[in-house]
């Protein structure tokens, strides 16, 4: 079965590390190395338009569409928030090392993978930390 190319998507300037759902239905964002979320229209495969940034590298992100919320997960353990188009609400020290992956769980909660081996639960409305739990030594 031969593979067909049916899109480029070029704007980043570094290693891309992070997708999930857009802020439209037809869009996706992605994150990266160089500190920028893009948000990418599937429909005309364009460059991407810049909706938040980090002066670190950007690791993890997830997109909570009811909250028009961006949680992203950066090279130093931070856990940034921000609101696609109006720049960096908070920026939380969440790890001693990088966040590598956050899934958003029930009851308001999102939960984040550090580079330190322990999980970190947060709560969305507040952005408290209500757990840390250390996985690995």
């Amino acid at each position: 079965m031969a593979w067909q190319r049916s899109a480029i998507f070029t704007g980043h300037k570094a290693g891309v590390y992070a997708l999930c759902p857009g802020t439209e239905p037809w869009s996706f964002l992605s994150a990266g190395g160089d500190g920028i979320v893009s948000r990418w229209d599937r429909r005309t495969n364009d460059h991407g338009e810049q909706v938040a940034g980090s002066p670190k590298a950007l690791w993890s992100m997830h997109f909570d569409r009811g909250r028009n919320m961006l949680f992203l997960g950066d090279s130093e353990g931070g856990l940034r928030t921000a609101h696609p188009g109006q720049g960096e609400a908070r920026h939380l020290v969440a790890h001693a090392r990088g966040i590598f992956s956050m899934v958003p769980l029930g009851n308001d909660r999102i939960v984040c993978a550090g580079g330190d081996g322990s999980i970190s639960v947060w709560h969305v409305p507040t952005l408290e930390l209500e757990r840390q739990v250390p996985l690995s030594d």
